[in-house]
């Protein structure tokens, strides 16, 4: 994930410098906040702490949505042929289809991990105190587990 670094551009023109002749970068990369196609995100804990995760990672200068900028780094930067596939990463298994339902399911879990790991983001840029956290994650571990919530991560 190239979230984790606070210049992105700078890991891509590194990676230009030191990239072969014929050679390519691939990169995958998620875009917060969350997005839905219908309202079933909308005023749900799950939508909450997509864009409090912005925020907090605004704070901590590690913009967690520059992936749409990739693209155009990249030419800029040189790179030639850039190719660009957006696809969109379902919050649990709502979507239909088996490799839809699959792909949801990997990503939830990966999601309840994340939400674990988002603790020190609430507490320490969010100010948040470790018990209204706690409380917030009981919801938002519920809204990850409520198939009747559409929510993807366009990657």
């Amino acid at each position: 994930m190239m979230t984790c670094f606070s210049n992105p551009r700078s890991v891509l023109e590194q990676a230009y410098k030191h990239c072969a002749p014929g050679g390519y970068v691939e990169i995958q990369d998620g875009v917060f906040p969350l997005h839905c196609h219908d309202d079933t995100l909308e005023g749900t804990a799950l939508d909450a702490w997509s864009k409090a995760c912005l925020e907090a990672g605004m704070k901590i200068g590690r913009p967690w949505n520059n992936t749409p900028k990739f693209k155009g780094w990249m030419e800029e930067l040189g790179f030639e042929d850039v190719k660009e596939k957006i696809f969109e990463a379902p919050t649990d298994t709502w979507p239909r289809g088996r490799k839809a339902k699959e792909l949801g399911m990997w990503f939830n879990t990966d999601l309840l991990k994340a939400l674990g790991s988002s603790k020190l983001l609430f507490t320490k840029m969010l100010e948040w105190t470790p018990e209204k956290t706690e409380r917030f994650f009981v919801d938002v571990r519920n809204d990850l587990k409520n198939r009747g919530i559409h929510a993807f991560m366009p990657m």
